[in-house]
């Protein structure tokens, strides 16, 4: 029961990235830019099955909890730069 607990809080680290990571993917489907994340999308998988086979035979239970939330790190990235890129009107620029 207490290395349940301890197993919880670890994945809890992986909730600072998926909520952003919902904005944005929610605010791509309000403007009709579904397109380029469904392309995005089969590699993110990759990169999850990627770092399945690599961390859960070095780490065992804890590579599962650093594969997952290592995942959602790169998922948040990876959508948050191509957003930015295909997404321009969100650019700040300085009018001095």
């Amino acid at each position: 029961y207490a290395d349940a607990i301890l197993y919880s809080k670890l994945l809890l680290l992986s909730i600072i990235f998926i909520t952003p990571y919902v904005l944005l993917l929610n605010v791509s489907i309000y403007q009709s830019m579904i397109e380029g994340y469904i392309k995005i999308k089969p590699s993110m998988d990759i990169i999850k099955i990627f770092l399945f086979i690599i961390l859960i035979p070095k780490f065992q239970i804890y590579g599962i909890i650093i594969a997952v939330v290592l995942n959602d790190v790169i998922l948040f990235v990876i959508l948050f730069i191509w957003f930015i890129k295909t997404n321009k009107k969100f650019l700040i620029e300085s009018s001095v």
